[in-house]
């Protein structure tokens, strides 16, 4: 049979605070306009000396997101003009970030821009509708070449919002609201070289520059590569500061409550496996070694014992093996420490029927605190914790509810300076209750033949108990080609050839540890097609149907086949080719063993089988501790899942379903046409501005 037909999306967090990319920090920005002038009329960039000229009646105002900001209102054309700079077009990577404050609906709404209205050069970050075709009402975001990858986050509440466009020269281009991940992504085209001046606020119409914002923008900055997850975090965390170009501490506040895990950032130094970190206060004292010292691709990440610290400023060292080091003066404040505070859990209830998993909101709450439920007569029911909140805000914990007394219970947490605290009667424990899934998707509704549109699927949990496992279904038209499938950490899916062609089978996406009151996303890039072929042909919409998750009726229907292909994954995934034919022994080695249940539905006594064989390859040296430990948290979700099998026999109709069927676009309407949007209601034009349309057509590709 085909191998990968069932994908198993697998999300593995640890007991940190952050959520963390996969290529170092860089720091080289372009240009830097913050808008903290008090008066006049230049906006000064602190970095590259593109100042820009304020235009109508632009002004600066001290209700910036940091500092000052600049105020815009189109119906009496403002904008700021730096002129023709920062082409941008030389192939390379680059960014742009701005953070927005606005409730205007106008279509045509654009915050940074180096475009002209006639061309389909230059670059554009923008929000609401434009041309009939880019972005979407309330919506973020970033173009070029006549295509924008746009937000599913809506930027016109009048709250401040910080957007982030990046453009990867041989990759995708990405838009990011209020930090990272990439709400979206799409291909990349190569930036086309032009003329028109860039514009805060604006755009250029027939070579004029004509404002084209209603609001305030703030702290806009341009980088000369493509921000990584970790760069856009810190931009959206630090509002008015650069990203530095010396080594940070994430978390770069804690409390001394006890233990917290560390990870430096940014900085040219390059760690080496086997570094030492240090902790020493800025104005002498002790050191404090790291442990469980851990490197991935250049970031290093490190557990400090913080109980009862002095309080203050301390200095961060790394030494590499080869004695290279580098510091970070003042890297991290400890703060005293206070008893734990809990203001809100989500969800407050929980059926007992199986386990419940809890994001827990208050403060100080140190990552490696120890959670409970506590009701007078009964016993505690601890806690196991999942993951910590760098800033002390958030915990996630997972309780196992089965058979608990329902009620209400008290919720208490124990930081591991022995400090307490908590909530009484915040916990709802019912009974009964299961998993109720639900599923949205997002993305265009309009396609054109033979370009690439992405849609994004988001899987909720809203029931009393968690989900072992969501299944997805994936089903494309007639014609259509699936180009890949990006999972809720940003990593794509492995897809077979077969699965890529428009006659595939449904694609099947396995989802473990769909928790309560949580959303999950799955995103799905596909290449529009005529149902009779990439040149037209057949009647009717195109289709495109995502139906999901379904956690029951699928499971008795997996066979053992299906099943070692997943587990292949896995493993491959996990631990990559240790030596040549490494999968393919593992492989062999499974269906030796449990060959006569080839065609049978999978079986419990699989896990034991496996658990004897991870454990055979970690004695034998060909693992590490670190990929045993996650192949073991694997095989602790399939057990589960093979769990619930006779539990879930017979109620498939328990699913949720949902459909787009996208309008498919042959070509360009020659009668739309594009230019100023004008002033005021009446939409007025000035005499002496010219009116440049766009026509949209395009060559017969054969």
């Amino acid at each position: 049979m085909d191998r990968r037909k069932l994908h198993f999306v697998i999300a593995v967090s640890i007991a940190t605070s952050l959520a963390l990319s996969s290529t170092a920090l860089q720091a080289d920005v372009l240009a830097h306009w913050a808008f903290d002038e008090l008066n006049g009329s230049t906006a000064f960039d602190s970095v590259g000396g593109y100042h820009g000229t304020l235009q109508g009646n632009a002004a600066f105002v001290p209700a910036g997101v940091a500092g000052g900001a600049i105020s815009l209102d189109r119906g009496t054309n403002d904008l700021v003009n730096m002129g023709d700079v920062l082409a941008l077009w030389q192939g390379g990577d680059f960014s742009i970030a701005a953070w927005v404050s606005t409730t205007s609906p106008d279509p045509e709404t654009f915050v940074v821009a180096k475009h002209q209205s006639l061309e389909g050069a230059g670059y554009i970050l923008g929000i609401n509708t434009s041309g009939g075709y880019l972005g979407g009402p309330g919506k973020a975001w970033f173009y070029n070449n006549f295509d924008s990858a746009i937000s599913t986050t809506t930027v016109t509440d009048g709250l401040w919002h910080h957007l982030v466009g990046v453009h990867h020269a041989d990759g995708p281009k990405e838009i990011h609201v209020d930090g990272a991940p990439a709400e979206d992504s799409t291909p990349s085209d190569a930036v086309r070289p032009n003329t028109a001046p860039l514009l805060i606020g604006g755009l250029s119409y027939g070579g004029v520059p004509t404002g084209c914002y209603t609001g305030l923008i703030d702290d806009v900055q341009v980088y000369d590569h493509a921000l990584t997850p970790d760069e856009v975090q810190f931009l959206f965390d630090n509002p008015g500061n650069p990203i530095p170009s010396v080594p940070w501490v994430s978390p770069a506040r804690v409390e001394n409550s006890g233990p917290w895990r560390l990870a430096v950032l940014g900085g040219t130094f390059e760690p080496q496996s086997g570094a030492t970190l240090t902790l020493t206060p800025s104005a002498g004292g002790s050191q404090i070694v790291g442990t469980d010292v851990s490197l991935d691709d250049g970031r290093l990440t490190a557990t400090f014992d913080l109980t009862d610290a002095p309080v203050g400023d301390y200095d961060l060292v790394v030494t590499n093996p080869d004695t290279s080091s580098a510091t970070a003066p003042r890297a991290l404040s400890v703060m005293e420490a206070q008893p734990p505070l809990i203001t809100r859990m989500n969800p407050a209830l929980g059926g007992n029927t199986g386990t419940v998993t809890v994001a827990i909101t208050g403060e100080h709450l140190n990552p490696f605190a120890e959670v409970k439920l506590s009701r007078s007569g009964w016993q505690d029911i601890l806690a196991q914790t999942i993951s910590g909140f760098g800033d002390g805000t958030e915990l996630t914990v997972r309780f196992d509810l089965q058979g608990a007394a329902p009620g209400e219970w008290d919720v208490v947490a124990t930081n591991p300076n022995e400090d307490s605290g908590g909530a009484t009667d915040t916990f709802t424990v019912e009974r009964g209750g299961g998993p109720q899934m639900s599923v949205q998707i997002t993305g265009p509704q309009t396609v054109r033949l033979g370009r690439s549109a992405a849609y994004q699927v988001a899987v909720g949990n809203f029931g009393l108990r968690d989900a072992e496992v969501a299944f997805l279904q994936l089903r494309l038209p007639a014609g259509w080609r699936l180009e890949r499938v990006m999972d809720d950490v940003g990593s794509e899916v492995a897809l077979a050839e077969a699965e890529l062609t428009p006659d595939a089978a449904p694609l099947l996406i396995a989802l473990p540890g769909c928790h309560t009151a949580e959303q999950r996303s799955i995103t799905v890039l596909v290449t529009p097609g005529a149902p009779g072929g990439p040149s037209g042909g057949g009647n009717g919409s195109p289709r495109f149907v995502i139906s999901g998750p379904v956690i029951v009726g699928i499971l008795s229907a997996v066979t053992l086949a299906e099943c070692i292909d997943l587990i292949l994954d896995v493993i491959e995934s996990v631990c990559g080719n240790p030596y040549p034919g490494f999968i393919p022994d593992v492989e062999q080695g499974v269906y030796n063993h449990f060959g006569e249940w080839f065609d049978e539905p999978v079986h419990k006594a699989l896990v034991l089988f496996l658990t004897g064989l991870f454990q055979g390859l970690y004695d034998g040296g060909i693992i590490t501790q670190e990929m045993l430990n996650l192949l073991n948290n694997f095989l602790d979700i399939l057990d589960n899942l093979f769990g619930l099998v006779d539990e879930l026999e017979g109620a498939a109709e328990d699913r949720a379903v949902r459909s787009l069927e996208p309008r498919l676009v042959t070509s360009w309407d020659p009668n739309y046409k594009a230019g100023p949007a004008g002033f005021g209601e009446d939409h007025y034009v000035p005499r002496d501005q010219p009116l440049g349309y766009i026509v949209h057509f395009e060559n017969d590709p054969e």
